[in-house]
């Protein structure tokens, strides 16, 4: 099994591309609402300081992040089979991941004043004020003035402001079917959390997945990354958008395709290859309901 499941790791990472298109609807009674900060949304790279603060980040969804510059970033959980390893999205491996790390990732939500200033409602209901001149912005937070620049918004396609929300895992599926030589093996695994269903691959891959969490929430950003907090940390990574499909920095060529089901969000991957040693098929579907502060 294990041997089989190796190539069929080399043909993916071979591969790399899907093969599917899907279509979906946001007509449903159920529909996503507006968001209210989709003009605030915004990501502020700041000049250099002696708090070392790297940016400040705004989402349309209410959300703000602070990275500092010393952060740690968590390690990505994989699929290891016979030396070839897959990134897995949204996984988090690392579990010496302590408090004080997250410490140098703020992160909570804010509301905007009457003023233009937001309070942010996590860090001690601190003053953020942002002002723009000739295409400079000074930034105060808690007192404390910064200059940054505001990062070009990359997230501006039609299905931007459905995606660029928070989001929380409530199904995560991967299902495999292959003929290898004339032999045939079939995987079909769903869980309700990414722990549950690594653990439940661990019989076929013949790794231990026993460090991977579960995910508290994704926030995909109108700047095109996306940050995932899990039970003890909190990463930052990129994603695109082409073709109509998603895209992640640490998955290379693969291709999600996203579709809405009312407040539902599904991202579905699926690909097929023919090597000379038979045929194999990967299935991974993800199932987010919008995650409302």
């Amino acid at each position: 099994m294990k041997k089989f499941f190796s190539y069929f790791m080399m043909a993916m990472c071979l591969l790399g591309t899907s093969v599917v298109t899907s279509c979906g609807s946001d007509d449903d009674d159920d529909a996503l609402a507006d968001l209210p900060y989709e003009a605030d949304a915004a990501l502020y790279e700041v000049d250099f300081n002696t708090d070392k603060i790297a940016y400040i980040e705004l989402t349309s969804a209410g959300n703000y992040f602070i990275e500092y510059k010393t952060m740690i970033k968590s390690k990505a959980a994989t699929i290891n089979v016979s030396d070839v390893e897959i990134s897995i999205p949204f996984a988090t491996a690392d579990k010496n991941i302590t408090r004080a790390t997250q410490d140098n990732f703020e992160y909570g939500t804010f509301v905007k004043n009457d003023d233009g200033s937001y309070t942010l409602k996590d860090r001690n209901n601190d003053i953020l004020t942002i002002k723009q001149e000739n295409g400079r912005y000074t930034i105060t937070l808690g007192g404390t003035t910064y200059t940054a620049t505001r990062v070009q918004t990359v997230a501006n396609f039609p299905s931007a402001s459905q995606i660029c929300r928070s989001w929380k895992m409530n199904k995560v599926r991967f299902k495999m079917e292959m003929n290898i030589m004339g032999m045939k093996t079939a995987i079909d695994e769903e869980a309700s959390s990414y722990k549950d269903l690594m653990k439940k691959l661990q019989k076929y891959a013949g790794t231990s997945y026993e460090n991977v969490e579960n995910i508290d929430y994704i926030s995909f950003n109108r700047s095109g990354s996306y940050v995932v907090k899990t039970e003890t940390s909190i990463d930052r990574s990129y994603w695109t958008w082409s073709g109509n499909k998603l895209y992640f920095s640490n998955s290379g060529n693969v291709g999600w395709d996203v579709t809405f089901d009312g407040s539902t969000m599904k991202m579905d991957y699926k690909m097929s290859a023919e090597t000379a040693a038979g045929s194999t098929s990967l299935e991974m579907h993800y199932e987010f309901y919008e995650r409302i502060f």
